[in-house]
């Protein structure tokens, strides 16, 4: 009897465990998704890195203080698996894929409430994949994720200053390169 009660408790646990990674999925994925694909620039390698931070959820279980405790841990992770693929021999220099590049700008432009044309806001995405991955995470970070200067220092393990040179560096080039569009 004792097993019986066991396997029942263990299954509702099982249940509970998959309820929690869906409703963290759901909150958390798509920005996991998109900050590796401003370090990565490729669809596949994107998701891969969602899947193994989700995996490193499962194995670590952290226990958070609060709502942005949990964000900025979910980023840190995706960052960290991010930076690993891009430095290790097993990541290859990858050309945009046309097709890939517009998946991301439907989304992008769909989560976008500006109202600007699409072909503006594919002209903003192209140019800001194009940026240097250093650049272009400090503006994933700051314009869509709405951190702050600080936090996106804390989350890179940089400084302030050097999170602030990156920004305008990137506006630059951003706009140089928008006004050639």
């Amino acid at each position: 009897e004792m097993c019986i009660r066991d396997r029942h408790m263990e299954n509702e646990s099982k249940t509970e465990n998959k309820n929690q990674v869906a409703r963290l999925l759901e909150k958390h994925g798509d920005r996991v998704f998109r900050t590796a694909f401003m370090y990565l620039k490729n669809y596949q390698d994107a998701e891969d890195v969602l899947q193994m931070t989700f995996e490193k959820y499962l194995i670590a279980k952290p226990l958070f203080k609060n709502d942005e405790h949990e964000k900025a841990w979910f980023l840190r992770v995706a960052i960290n698996i991010s930076k690993n693929l891009v430095t290790s021999g097993w990541k290859r220099k990858v050309i945009y894929d046309d097709e890939q590049l517009r998946l991301f700008a439907d989304e992008a432009v769909a989560q976008d409430n500006t109202g600007d044309s699409d072909d503006n806001s594919e002209a903003v995405l192209k140019a800001v994949l194009a940026l240097p991955k250093n650049l272009s995470v400090v503006i994933q970070l700051f314009y869509y994720e709405e951190y702050s200067v600080a936090q996106i220092a804390d989350l890179l393990d940089i400084s302030v200053g050097n999170v602030t040179t990156r920004l305008n560096r990137a506006r630059k080039k951003l706009e140089k390169s928008l006004r050639e569009v």
